[in-house]
């Protein structure tokens, strides 16, 4: 089940805006029976999926922002049928009220010097207010820098697990989401919806969209350039390296600007067919079952593209076995008749038979993932250097106030929004005219104009041996 993390508003002065989290559509049921103030049975269409384990469910009767919603519990036990046993009502429903599980009743209210929550003092802590679209609360005594709030769960105290953004008590800055939301919603004289269209969730994804739209604008921003980022270190016997979780393209080099270990010049692109061709007859696993120096036979977790007997080398513990054998029962992937085994090996270390080795000169992207042209051995210096990536970076979803926008142009975003919300409001048609529409365009194509990515090719010259040069 998923639920948003807990986002908030500052209206004005120190009054913070809660706002109450999306609900999903399932566990839900609905009442086939009124229920009357102080009730706790209730009567609904199908009890499945609700539970009275952990405390109890905490069970939303009507919808956030209905004048008589509120939150009870479950608290008894519950036999599959029609029947829910609940604390006791604090106003009667009539039938048809929807009943849903939510995960939390109440927020912790926090403060800090920094927009962080570590270090944060916890101000207080209150209940939802159901039946209004939001929950508010006035900051007194003490003020802070910034606030910061997370969802609770009353019952056997269960956190939401995360902080929502802390936010500085003068406002949002102009280059985040909270701020481009909220004026473009007072520009064009609309209302911020507690679900659905015009929601804040509906806000972030046209946000998100406005920032898509841009960035196909061209293949190569400048502010969507990363450079130098650490993919870890080289790994004695690894070949596969994970690419960064927001790069561009994941399984082709065009947003790839640069691959190199430590201090070396950028590894040479090769398509995945010609390493293919680099590693046939090649063939690769892991250590199955950790085992002794001297044993006699190896577990491996695939054996059956090694040879029927002969050698391979496993890559453990900083050093490269050269193991001999005569027996491979593929069956149980097991190597028998093993002999010049002077280290032992742990479960997933390296095994590799007929591979290349050495400092790689090349690389391919396959699946996500950086594909050496060498197996990195014992070379000297090798093994432990960072494997360094320049590259392009995708937009980035936004899900909250806080977040600051990729696109280095907020109003051009709060155009797009605003454009998106006139969009709704005149049945799903953009007016070519529009001011909002036309002033996005415009602001669009200065972007474009004005971009100049500082990035270029440059050959870099080989180097020369004096010994044969007859110049």
């Amino acid at each position: 089940m998923a639920y948003e993390a807990v986002q908030f508003t500052l209206i004005r002065d120190n009054v913070l805006r809660i706002n109450h989290q999306s609900l999903p559509e399932s566990p839900s049921t609905y009442l086939t029976a009124a229920a009357a103030a102080s009730d706790t049975t209730l009567t609904v269409r199908d009890n499945t999926a609700f539970s009275n384990s952990a405390g109890g469910d905490l069970l939303l009767l009507g919808e956030f922002g209905e004048e008589r919603a509120e939150i009870k519990q479950v608290n008894g036990a519950i036999t599959a049928g029609t029947s829910l046993t609940s604390t006791a009502l604090t106003f009667a429903h009539p039938i048809n009220t929807t009943v849903r599980k939510v995960l939390f009743d109440q927020v912790e209210i926090y403060g800090n010097s920094t927009a962080s929550s570590s270090g944060a003092t916890l101000i207080t802590t209150i209940s939802l207010d159901p039946s209004s679209p939001y929950t508010e609360y006035v900051v007194t005594g003490t003020t802070y820098s910034f606030y910061g709030v997370r969802a609770i769960r009353s019952v056997a105290t269960t956190y939401n697990g995360s902080y929502s953004d802390f936010i500085s008590s003068s406002g949002f800055d102009v280059d985040t989401v909270g701020f481009v939301i909220k004026a473009a919603f007072e520009a064009v004289g609309e209302e911020i919806k507690p679900k659905g269209v015009l929601s804040k969730a509906w806000a972030y994804d046209q946000v998100f969209l406005g920032e898509q739209d841009i960035s196909k604008e061209l293949k190569k921003w400048s502010w969507l350039q990363e450079f130098e980022y650490d993919m870890g270190n080289v790994t004695l016997g690894t070949i596969s390296y994970t690419l960064p979780s927001d790069i561009v393209d994941d399984n082709t080099p065009k947003g790839i600007l640069g691959v190199r270990v430590g201090t070396d010049v950028n590894l040479t692109y090769i398509s995945q067919s010609e390493h293919q061709y680099l590693f046939q007859n090649v063939a690769n696993t892991t250590v199955n079952t950790t085992y002794a120096a001297a044993a006699t036979s190896i577990v491996l977790v695939d054996s059956r593209d090694f040879d029927d007997s002969g050698s391979f080398n496993v890559y453990t513990a900083g050093v490269i076995d050269d193991i001999s054998y005569t027996g491979n029962t593929r069956s149980t992937n097991t190597i028998t008749g093993v002999t010049d085994n002077d280290s032992g090996a742990t479960a997933a270390d390296p095994v590799w038979q007929g591979e290349p080795q050495g400092r790689p000169a090349r690389y391919t992207v396959y699946e996500g993932s950086i594909r050496l042209d060498t197996v990195p051995d014992t070379t000297a210096n090798l093994v432990g250097q960072n494997l360094w990536i320049d590259y392009y970076k995708k937009i980035t979803r936004v899900n909250s106030d806080g977040d600051v926008l990729t696109v280095p142009d907020a109003y051009c975003v709060q155009l797009w929004l605003e454009a998106m919300i006139k969009k709704h409001k005149s049945g799903g048609k953009i007016d070519p005219d529009d001011t909002s529409w036309v002033e996005y365009l415009r602001r669009k194509q200065r972007l474009i104009n004005n971009e100049v990515s500082g990035q270029g090719t440059f050959l870099v010259p080989a180097t020369i041996d004096e010994s044969t040069d007859e110049g």
